[in-house]
């Protein structure tokens, strides 16, 4: 994945992203922006001149051959939406890299009070993760890669941020445009760069991520990608530093030996067995009898040296009646399931999909991209409920959502017959015209 080369965006004129932005909105209905229709909505003087300088910086990429034109690329679509979030004093400029994935990459930013974020960048057009368009459920198997991206982004900040508010332990969200995410920095690393733990440590590891699919469950969504890359663990009396991404490879590579080698004397805090077992009863979704074995064993025993556990990445939540919503569910268990036997030996066997008890809805939830919206425009719960339409579980363009029309039966049986007798004049007008046009070539009265 190409990294991002900022050292030219606190000099970008507001020439520079004007005609950017007249790219951006031309490739709304074009595969490239035709000239003549960027002129036409930028109405730029020296149009060439800035054309030329957004080219030579790898903002835009000229389109020659039959047709000319030009498209925006990635860095540009960077440019676009880190000025916006610097307007809204979000963030500063983004310091360093400190992860590389297949969909998106993230990186450490400032804010203009002087503390740390994160920003994701959803990078779904590379070639990297192509074929995005057909394992999700895209409407439009020809959605632009920058629509795609953009997309992307508007689901995981408005399915985190709903997780947030229903007391989920996830990342708090922040903002969002275009296709990047700004949220909190969790002081923490990823599940499979932990070493160290004994068993205990790594059940009651896998146990707190199984509960928090429940929990998903009882808001009638499945997470889709639950694996020890996208768990963010925080180990109490442990300061981790991130360090920054140099290569193209991403985190899962990359070891940290002071962290494996604390982990494994960490011994703080004493486990409240009778709470963690309320916790869990409380989830109505959940066989109690599996667990039993796994509570009596945190018993008296110092194990939970976990300062906090977060779920992250969010764009492929699923609806729990979805056709492939048990498939998804019992492979995010044994993802992470099977991780901690391998490294671990926890000989964890958690209940598949089929073995939960459903239970009625805690909080109105929908995987679709108008709820992803309304969230972010801090509808109330309420007024979501009675907004948001029937998940169809796809991203859909703005220009594509479903717009339910609440019409009387009056009025349509009206607009009924108004169309059929506009069938009916029109049918009479092509007769009418057929017969004259007989009685102009043979005479009499348009037989022959």
């Amino acid at each position: 994945m190409p990294n991002i080369d900022l050292s030219n965006i606190t000099s970008i004129q507001p020439t520079h992203l004007r005609l950017l932005q007249s790219i951006e909105q031309a490739m709304k209905n074009h595969d490239f922006a035709p000239l003549t229709l960027i002129n036409q909505i930028s109405n730029i003087q020296n149009i060439h001149n800035t054309l030329s300088d957004l080219c030579k910086c790898g903002l835009i990429a000229h389109v020659g051959g039959t047709a000319d034109g030009y498209q925006l690329t990635f860095l540009g679509f960077d440019y676009l939406a880190i000025s916006v979030l610097r307007n809204r004093k979000i963030i500063d400029l983004p310091l360093r890299k400190i992860g590389v994935g297949k969909e998106a990459e993230v990186w450490i930013c400032s804010d203009f009070e002087n503390r740390k974020v994160a920003l994701k960048l959803h990078k779904l057009g590379l070639n990297s993760f192509k074929n995005a368009r057909t394992l999700r459920n895209y409407s439009d198997k020809n959605i632009q890669w920058w629509k795609m991206s953009q997309l992307a982004a508007v689901r995981e900040f408005g399915f985190g941020k709903a997780l947030f508010q229903r007391g989920m332990d996830v990342v708090q969200m922040l903002d969002q445009c275009r296709h990047c995410v700004v949220m909190e920095l969790c002081s923490g690393v990823q599940m499979s760069r932990l070493r160290g733990l004994n068993v205990d440590q790594a059940r009651y590891l896998g146990a707190r991520v199984y509960k928090m699919m429940i929990q998903m469950m009882g808001f009638s969504v499945i997470h889709g990608d639950c694996n020890e890359y996208n768990v963010i663990v925080e180990v109490e009396g442990e300061d981790f530093e991130f360090e920054e991404i140099e290569c193209e490879e991403g985190l899962e590579n990359y070891q940290s030996d002071s962290i494996a080698n604390k982990i494994a004397h960490q011994h703080n805090a004493q486990l409240d067995s009778q709470q963690f077992q309320s916790d869990l009863q409380n989830q109505s979704t959940l066989p109690i009898d599996s667990y039993e074995d796994i509570i009596q064993s945190y018993e008296n025993t110092k194990i939970n040296i976990f300062k906090s556990i977060k779920l992250i990445d969010f764009p492929q939540l699923i609806q729990l009646t979805d056709d492939d919503a048990e498939y998804q569910f019992n492979r995010d268990v044994e993802s992470f399931e099977g991780f901690l036997n391998r490294r671990f030996k926890t000989e964890l066997s958690f209940p598949r999909f089929a073995d939960i008890q459903k239970c009625e809805i805690i909080n109105s939830f929908q995987t679709s991209e108008k709820f992803a919206r309304l969230v972010k425009m801090q509808i109330l719960d309420e007024e979501v409920k009675n907004e948001v339409e029937e998940s169809q579980n796809q991203i859909a363009g703005s220009k594509m959502l479903l717009k339910v029309r609440k019409v009387d039966l009056k009025t349509a049986a009206k607009q009924q017959m108004q169309r059929v007798n506009q069938k009916r004049n029109q049918s009479k007008r092509m007769e009418k015209g057929q017969n004259k046009s007989n009685r102009d070539r043979y005479g009499g009265d348009g037989e022959y």
